[in-house]
């Protein structure tokens, strides 16, 4: 049973090019087979299911890739897990609420930064509340609302997270 599972697996690789890039290169991404595993530094990564890109910090996963006719999410973490992110994809008429909701959210924060995103298509907020360092980047697509969230313990002094969240591109 194992060995037809492997052979319809290698043949769907194979035929769909399932765990590549766009650019043909491989990527650390997380198909439609549920693999996960950690990338390279700066790895581009595109699962199967997403509408979006982004580029994986090294050391860190990509795991739990779900979708269905609500949106999808995929969950990221570093090696310790003292690092996470959680990103989904709902529909467009979504990202208004997204917006204000991690506004009150940052609000409420300390070391409060935020940017737009790609020519004002999404927005980036940053803070830090209670003993959490939080990454947030909200993006509006043609079909669909993007949301990066990402947290890490707030003594951690650590970047990747905020790269991660600002590197959402469509595919």
């Amino acid at each position: 049973m194992h060995t037809k599972i492997l052979v319809l697996w290698v043949s769907c690789a194979a035929l769909a090019g399932c765990g590549s890039s766009a650019d043909g290169a491989g990527s650390a991404s997380a198909g439609a087979s549920g693999a996960a595993g950690a990338a390279a530094a700066g790895a581009k990564t595109c699962p199967d299911s997403a509408p979006f890109c982004f580029t994986l910090p090294a050391g860190f996963t990509v795991k739990n890739p779900q979708s269905g006719g609500w949106g999808g999410s995929v969950d990221i973490a570093d090696g310790d897990k003292k690092k996470t992110a959680t990103m989904i994809w709902a529909k467009p008429e979504t990202y208004n609420g997204r917006v204000l909701q991690t506004e009150a959210n940052y609000k409420l924060g300390e070391d409060q930064k935020t940017e737009k995103l790609l020519d004002g298509k999404g927005v980036y907020f940053e803070h830090k509340k209670d003993d959490v360092h939080w990454f947030e980047a909200i993006v509006k697509g043609d079909s669909n609302a993007w949301q990066c969230t990402g947290r890490q313990p707030k003594a951690d002094p650590g970047t990747e997270l905020a790269s991660l969240c600002k590197s959402m591109t469509p595919k």
